[in-house]
């Protein structure tokens, strides 16, 4: 991978860290959109693992990707065998679609949000709230959302005090719904501009109304 290392490099797409000058470890990655990053290769030198360097260097590059207005990591798991350090890191399962696989190219795929997102929600039906499955609308017609988000917006504002990010393709179904009557529903590509990036569902604010109201 040395080619790719240089050019991470001279792009200004690496972090490394260092004791006395001496590289001890360092991460690459990339844009996936101008919102998510994907990490492509991340080492630390064997004699100075479990040290530490590598939670140094991902609280290094998150506040960096937080200053920049990233919204999520993504990155695939290999070795398998790192999956219990990019967990212990807060990493979480990429979520598969439904009946299929959350691994690419052979490897498992984890992520993280860089910025707190909306908590998850059950309950209240008079809530506004937005709905995702995890599968295409024909195949969800009968079945429950996979996930399910209360909209608290800042005050006389209709934008969200937490966005609501989350892994999502394009594909996969959603609903906006307000006091138990649906406001909107499609596939996430085609729900509202410029809320799928990449990989992930990313929705920081809401019109009052759709287009078709």
């Amino acid at each position: 991978n040395w080619d790719f290392i240089r050019e991470a490099f001279d792009e200004k797409r690496m972090f490394v860290a260092s004791i006395h000058n001496c590289a001890i470890g360092f991460l690459t990655w990339h844009n996936s959109t101008d919102l998510t990053i994907k990490i492509d290769i991340c080492e630390v030198k064997p004699t100075h693992r479990k040290q530490g360097v590598l939670k140094e260097l991902m609280l290094y590059a998150f506040s960096t990707f937080e200053d920049q207005g990233i919204q999520a990591v993504e990155l695939q798991c290999a070795p398998a065998s790192s999956e219990v350090v990019w967990k212990k890191l807060g990493f979480m399962d990429f979520p598969a679609t439904n009946g299929r696989t959350n691994w690419d190219g052979g490897n498992k795929r984890l992520y993280k949000t860089v910025f707190p997102s909306s908590e998850f929600f059950s309950g209240n039906p008079d809530a506004e709230t937005i709905e995702l499955w995890n599968d295409e609308p024909h195949r969800t017609q009968h079945t429950p959302a996979n996930w399910h988000w209360k909209l608290d917006f800042i005050e006389n504002t209709r934008q969200l005090r937490n966005p609501i990010i989350h892994p999502c393709l394009g594909d996969w179904k959603i609903r906006w719904k307000r006091g138990g009557t649906v406001i909107k529903e499609d596939k996430a590509k085609y729900f509202l501009k410029n809320i799928v990036h990449g990989n992930f569902l990313i929705l920081r604010s809401l019109p009052l109304r759709t287009d078709a109201d």
